[in-house]
């Protein structure tokens, strides 16, 4: 068993955060200390993903993951962001040229527009 990350891209408009993918990458250990050493700031306090675990009103079992605020990763960390222009900075690392999953996503990652934020979920 290992860490895993889920790339979550995301526009913030009017200060609302508007996710629209979950990014898999395939587990490089090597590549996450490289990940984590980017500089990162918090997400949105309102931050909706289908990654929440948040309680649900009227439901004692929230255990699984569904729709809500996400405000930590799974390891119940502060969940954090980090520009896209950073996040491009690392795509001639190993793992990332090397690897065809990491390398579709870093390609699908050049396509989008600069102002774009990436969040940082760990599992």
């Amino acid at each position: 068993m290992g860490i895993d990350l889920c790339l979550i891209p995301f526009q913030l408009i009017d200060d609302s955060a508007i996710p629209f993918s979950m990014l898999d990458l395939n587990r490089h250990s090597d590549l996450w200390p490289i990940i984590r050493a980017l500089p990162t700031r918090p997400v949105p306090t309102e931050f909706r993903t289908f990654l929440s675990t948040e309680p649900i009103e009227g439901c004692s079992d929230y255990e699984f993951r569904h729709e809500g605020n996400t405000q930590t990763d799974a390891y119940d960390n502060p969940l954090l962001c980090i520009a896209l222009n950073e996040l491009l900075s690392i795509a001639d690392h190993p793992w990332i040229v090397n690897d065809w999953q990491n390398r579709a996503t870093w390609a699908y990652l050049r396509e989008l527009p600069d102002s774009i934020l990436v969040a940082l979920y760990w599992s």
